[in-house]
């Protein structure tokens, strides 16, 4: 991937239990294909981001087209992804820039 931007994302909550289950649901949707891509890899840490976009329902993919049609930028790969307890610690590689208005929402 050209202009390569890696980035560290570290997500605090004080309710456990509601960051544990995120936790579970990112790595539920990373796992999941959404739309054929480019970006699968053999390694279990390493997916698109598309695939976390198109399977929380940030994305689309209308009835009478194949396109992907994300309502955000999701150019790149989640590389790592950890639960610590109190923390989600998430490390991904992404074009161009950060993709943080895609973890925000």
């Amino acid at each position: 991937m050209a202009n390569s931007c890696f980035t560290d994302i570290t997500i605090r909550h004080n309710n456990k239990k509601a960051l544990k289950e995120f936790f579970a649901k990112v790595r539920n949707w990373a796992k999941k294909q959404y739309t054929k891509n480019d970006f699968d890899y053999p390694n279990i840490e390493r997916y698109w981001l598309g695939n976390i976009v198109g399977n929380s329902g940030l994305a689309t993919i209308p009835d009478d087209c194949s396109d992907f049609v994300p309502k955000i930028s999701c150019r790149g790969i989640l590389m790592h992804i950890e639960f610590l307890g109190d923390q989600i610690n998430i490390h991904t590689e992404t074009a161009w820039e950060p993709m943080m208005k895609m973890w925000q929402l």
